[in-house]
């Protein structure tokens, strides 16, 4: 094996590892704190599965453990967008991606939250400072827990309070309103903070609608229900950490082998024997000998 080659090995391995260095903020595995948990579910999907007793059944951050001011506003973000679970810029609150959003090196504080119903059938949201995968732990204290579900649901972990469920995101689709869809819908709400009762009788194509909810406009998008699914994202992101963990333990046996490779180049470099015209016992060599015993013989 050239040392050319075995260079490259090394290089290889040390690349790897700065990109796992970098990949942090997924969620890759179960993973629970304060017996809030997030699970994975039977399609693969990373799903909030909240111990109500930590909310306190208050739906406010009012400053005591567990109910930082601070989340106040993201959880208002938080609630009135699909996905479960999403990571969140610490500075204005947008977002930036779901279960499987990687935190770039240097990007500062992030926020992450979780949204579900537990096993009882309460509601509660979960945000927190955080910068590494797998994470229920806030960073610097900073966490609100609030027995609060979203508007609506997008990613299918649970069905909120309001009965809102659907098969694609409003706040990234860029559908349009279709002149020939036959949407006849009924939309009431009450007094309730976070309560939406949609009625859908007819529903042929994908739809724009708008919700008015204590004055604030929101705006949704109602799919078919044979519209495609993400069934293939989802295995994408079940196979992909697979793929990188194969990838891995493939380059640590190389290195395993280059470091055995190298120990044994030196140990037989240490361990040859000494040059054919080398006296080992008094320093003289051979042919120093050879000559000395001629000019005796004349």
């Amino acid at each position: 094996m050239s040392n050319a080659f075995v260079s490259r090995i090394e290089k290889l391995f040390l690349c790897l590892l700065l990109f796992l260095g970098s990949s942090n903020g997924r969620i890759t595995a179960p993973v629970c704190a304060l017996n809030n948990c997030i699970p994975q579910d039977s399609k693969g999907r990373w799903c909030y599965l909240p111990d109500p007793s930590t909310s306190g059944g208050t739906v406010d951050c009012p400053g005591t453990p567990n109910k930082t001011p601070d989340m106040t506003a993201v959880i208002a973000v938080h609630i009135k967008q699909g996905l479960s679970l999403a990571y969140y810029n610490a500075v204005d609150n947008a977002r930036l991606g779901g279960a499987n959003y990687t935190i770039p090196p240097g990007s500062g504080k992030v926020v992450f939250c979780a949204s579900g119903v537990s096993g009882g059938g309460a509601f509660q949201t979960q945000c927190l400072t955080t910068g590494q995968d797998n994470d229920l732990w806030p960073y610097l204290g900073s966490e609100c827990i609030v027995a609060v579900a979203q508007d609506f649901v997008s990613d299918g972990c649970y069905t909120p309070k309001s009965g809102v469920v659907l098969t694609d995101d409003p706040s990234t689709s860029t559908l349009g309103l279709t002149s020939s869809s036959l949407l006849s819908s009924t939309i009431s709400t009450t007094q309730s903070l976070h309560v939406i009762t949609p009625t859908l009788t007819t529903l042929v194509e994908p739809t724009i609608a708008t919700i008015v909810t204590n004055g604030a406009t929101q705006t949704i998008v109602v799919v078919p229900l044979n519209a495609p699914s993400s069934g293939s994202s989802q295995s994408k992101g079940v196979v992909l950490p697979i793929v990188l963990t194969l990838f891995v333990v493939i380059l640590v046996g190389l290195g395993v082998f280059v470091w055995w490779y190298k120990k044994r180049a030196r140990e037989r470099k240490f361990s040859s024997p000494p040059p054919f015209d080398q006296d080992v016992g008094d320093g003289r060599s051979v042919g120093h000998d050879m000559k000395d015993w001629r000019v005796g013989r004349q």
